[in-house]
């Protein structure tokens, strides 16, 4: 019996610290059925916060109670967390807005004030957290240590202080915000350009797709992009 591919694969060369590795990059859709939770991480240092959605927030051991994130460099949020050892994860519910995920994943801190015009709570470590609509509850944490990943940091991190917002309902999953949330792109059938969507953030590439494109909205890698048929 033969058995089809799950995926055809390359081989990626990256750098984690001082350690040079190849690996195999995954060129289809594999990890996608891997499921995530979807999160707003909040940071300051200094006069300077910020906010961005992440998936990779994680409970990793009860005994005593640590937990992680890892974050892309090219964030502002994660230079906020480096700076200052401490930032506030705020758990999002199924009935998060799209409008919610645009204001934290789709622009940079760097150029607007994620929480003007919205409400939100200061948590005991002087961070903001939004208070709105599909907001949960937030965990404020203190960085232990940091691993280098390469292009990204893996903080981990003990809590300070947990507060809930909302009891009942339902946490958002990446599954769930790419089936009900995130509007679907609308393409014009008749424009024979060639096009590749963004799984990510929606956001539309026209032209031929380079390797090392980096989407403008949500910074995620040529690999997230899908070609429109």
């Amino acid at each position: 019996m033969v058995r089809k591919a799950f995926c055809r694969l390359t081989f990626l060369t990256f750098t984690i610290g001082n350690i040079k590795i190849k690996t195999r990059r995954i060129q289809m859709n594999l990890l996608f059925k891997i499921s995530y939770g979807l999160f707003v991480l909040c940071a300051k240092a200094g006069k300077e916060e910020s906010g961005c959605i992440i998936n990779t927030f994680l409970q990793q051991t009860s005994m005593p109670e640590t937990f992680s994130i890892t974050v892309n460099k090219r964030n502002f949020s994660h230079d906020l967390v480096k700076q200052s050892g401490e930032c506030v994860v705020a758990i999002l519910s199924t009935e998060t807005d799209f409008e919610t995920i645009k204001r934290f994943g789709m622009q940079s801190g760097r150029s607007v004030d994620k929480f003007d015009g919205i409400d939100f709570k200061t948590t005991s470590i002087g961070i903001k957290v939004p208070y709105i609509k599909g907001i949960m509850g937030y965990f404020a944490l203190k960085v232990l240590k940091t691993v280098d990943m390469g292009t990204h940091t893996m903080f981990v991190l003990s809590a300070v202080e947990n507060k809930t917002f909302v009891e009942s309902g339902d946490a958002l999953t990446y599954d769930y915000y790419q089936n009900f949330i995130k509007p679907k792109p609308e393409i014009n059938t008749k424009d024979r350009t060639e096009k590749w969507v963004c799984k990510i953030c929606g956001y539309i590439h026209e032209g031929p797709l380079p390797p090392d494109f980096i989407c403008p909205l949500c910074k995620h890698p040529a690999s997230d992009f899908e070609k429109v048929q």
